[in-house]
């Protein structure tokens, strides 16, 4: 799930997902009731799974995002990593077209203290040729951040390569990321979409519910 970047930022993400990836789950829990149990480091780095969840008789792959607070406008929207060129990692939209990713993928934006909504969505029923957008910055032709080292093997636009020390100047991005819209997917893949508007003691428990449903 991390993308390559700088020790600094992979610990906060890891800080960030630490926190917050429980009130998702509680979320779940609550509303569907099972287990999760989580996902072992092959499962997270090549199926795309966070968690396994029991419910049921039945064991399903379940992915987890958690977004900050500042895209809550964005509710209706999720991001599929598309292409990591740094690394040559496979991306969750190769995976999910290879049948090899997670069954379920809930989607959440949280202050870091409560979830403010929540989706939960059935990835068999994702089109990934559906309309999207680039992320700003995340795009195929956007530039590398520039506090990303070149990894050894990526020169640096045909002069010298980099050793491992130097900055990438800004020709190779870290990420490539596609932006989708919910309502533009396919009747079905949206199962549950929640907004939050109170925590019960730091959970992320609503007090009252916006409920969308994609007519499934």
């Amino acid at each position: 799930m991390t993308v390559l970047r700088t020790a600094i930022t992979v610990t906060e993400d890891k800080a960030w997902e630490a926190v917050t990836a429980p009130l998702l789950a509680d979320c779940l829990l609550n509303r569907y009731g099972g287990q999760l149990q989580p996902a072992n480091r092959h499962d997270d780095l090549f199926h795309g799974t966070d968690f396994l969840w029991h419910r049921k008789g039945i064991t399903a792959r379940l992915a987890i995002r958690v977004r900050k607070a500042a895209f809550l406008k964005y509710k209706d929207e999720f991001t599929i990593r598309e292409d990591r060129p740094q690394s040559g990692q496979k991306t969750e939209l190769e995976k999910i077209r290879a049948g090899d990713w997670a069954a379920f993928y809930a989607y959440a934006l949280s202050d870091g203290d409560s979830l403010l909504h929540w989706s939960l969505f059935r990835m068999s029923r994702f089109d990934p040729d559906a309309p999207f957008r680039y992320m700003p910055g995340f795009g195929p032709r956007d530039p590398c951040r520039g506090h990303l080292p070149c990894r050894g093997y990526l020169p640096c636009r045909g002069h010298l390569p980099c050793r491992g020390h130097l900055p990438c100047r800004g020709h190779i991005p870290d990420t490539v990321t596609r932006i989708y819209r919910i309502p533009e997917q396919p009747q079905g893949f949206l199962i549950k979409s929640v907004t939050l508007c109170a925590p019960c003691n730091g959970r992320a428990i609503p007090q009252r519910e916006h409920t969308k449903r994609n007519a499934a």
